[in-house]
C-alpha cells in the first residue's frame, strides 16, 4: 500500500488547522518522531490512530474511512471488511 497518501491527506488537515507535527503527536499521544515517520509513509498508521485523527479533526466516519479506503481501492475484500 502507498502509505504516503494517508500521510499527505493528514498533512493537508494539519495545514488547515495550523497544527505542527509536535502538536498533533501530543494530541495522539505518540512521539513526534513516530508521527513524522508515519506521515512520510515509513510506518503504517494503526486503525486506532486513524480514529484518533478523525476525532482531533472532527471528521465524520465517512471522512475517516476515506483516509483508509483510498489506500485499498484495489483490494475489494479488504475494502468490504473496513466498510462493515
Amino acid at each position: 500500500m502507498e502509505m504516503e497518501i494517508i500521510g499527505k491527506k493528514i498533512k493537508k488537515l494539519m495545514e488547515k488547522k495550523k497544527l505542527t507535527i509536535k502538536e498533533l503527536a501530543s494530541k495522539m499521544e505518540i512521539s513526534s518522531k513516530t508521527l513524522a515517520k508515519k506521515l512520510k509513509g515509513e510506518q503504517e498508521f494503526y486503525i486506532n490512530e486513524i480514529i484518533k485523527i478523525a476525532e482531533i479533526f472532527d471528521l465524520n466516519t465517512e471522512c475517516s474511512a476515506s483516509l483508509l479506503l483510498s489506500e485499498i481501492d484495489d483490494d475489494q475484500e479488504t475494502k468490504q471488511k473496513v466498510l462493515r
